[in-house]
């Protein structure tokens, strides 16, 4: 998935949670907030599930390569670490 794609979907998901907040925080009842969403946003309820679906493989697809970019980095430290303790105890060796 493309990072415009990407934001995108961070910027719809953005606006339902903002719109989402300020009809908690609307002085009309909870049964008029209602009407007024359906009237207005026939799509959204439509589209919702499309979107959470495509926000979730992102975030999954995000989360898999961090964790494989720990893995990777976590492995050539390891391996660093070990080739450079191995030299100076080998210079320790040749030093005494």
């Amino acid at each position: 998935m493309s990072s415009g794609s990407g934001f995108f979907t961070g910027l719809l998901l953005g606006a339902a949670a903002g719109a989402a907040v300020g009809m908690l925080c609307s002085p009309r009842s909870g049964q008029e907030n209602r009407d007024l969403l359906m009237e207005r946003f026939p799509e959204l309820r439509e589209r919702a599930p499309e979107l959470l679906n495509r926000a979730r493989e992102e975030a999954r697809t995000r989360l898999d390569a961090g964790r494989e970019a720990y893995v990777e980095t976590a492995e050539a430290t390891r391996t660093h670490m070990t080739q450079e303790l191995d030299e100076r105890q080998g210079e320790a060796t040749g030093a005494a």
